[in-house]
């Protein structure tokens, strides 16, 4: 069973944020499109003319630094996206990418920031939602210098969990979290601020503590405490 210390750390979404009479009225104001899984929805440096809620699905949010990918967030339904540059006009500062099956409600920027305007409700749910991705971003960048490798591993599979984590049971009868969510290694790497190799050699330390199990279809985590023990949780 997932226990509560390994629950809450996700901030709650933009929508959730909203009675549901404004929130159907914002979603109104827009218009459905998919995306299929690993397209992008837009780049870093493109012009902003929209802003964009997931309904389903997930979305990773990323930059290049000197050619390489750091992924700054992973967002799901309900989640707002391409906020800041609708409101300041700047070009977009990350690239989204649809990590499965997308599916989003785009509103004009201009229509958006109007909305912003003329009803407090959403402009509180924005702030709030810009908030959480600061302390986000800020917690991050203090696990830079105060955790290890293993720790920061460790920390993003506490968000999977959050997020994607599914009570089953596992081999013999034992209670388990399989992490469905679609981030591949490389993906946990980039997450993490970790190469690659350092993300597979810390899953290895997990497997041989039997705190995780792994396949090439995901992630098994068999001791929930430890992996939020060690994440400083």
């Amino acid at each position: 069973m997932i226990p509560d210390n390994a629950r809450g750390g996700i901030a709650a979404p933009f929508l959730e944020h909203l009675d549901p009479e404004v929130r159907a009225m914002v979603l109104g104001l827009g218009r459905p499109r998919r995306h299929a899984v690993r397209a992008p929805l837009f780049f870093e440096c493109d012009e902003s003319s929209h802003v964009l809620i997931v309904r389903s699905g997930s979305v990773k949010l990323s930059i290049t630094v000197d050619g390489k990918e750091v992924v700054l967030d992973v967002l799901g339904p309900g989640d707002l996206l391409g906020e800041l540059s609708a409101i300041d006009g700047q070009a977009r500062s990350a690239t989204a990418v649809a990590l499965t099956s997308v599916e989003v409600v785009v509103i004009p920027a201009e229509v958006f920031r109007g909305l912003l305007a003329e009803c407090s409700a959403v402009a509180d749910a924005v702030l709030r939602s810009v908030a959480a991705r600061v302390r986000s971003a800020s917690r991050r960048q203090v696990e830079y210098g105060a955790l290890d490798a293993l720790g920061r591993v460790c920390r993003r599979l506490v968000e999977m969990i959050e997020r994607f984590g599914c009570d089953r049971s596992v081999g013999g009868g034992a209670a388990g979290v399989v992490i469905d969510g679609p981030l591949t290694q490389g993906d946990i790497a980039a997450w993490a601020g970790l190469s690659r190799e350092a993300v597979v050699k810390s899953l290895h330390t997990m497997r041989r503590l039997g705190w995780v199990s792994t396949t090439a279809h995901g992630i098994t985590v068999l001791d929930v405490a430890a992996v939020t023990a060690r994440a400083g949780g």
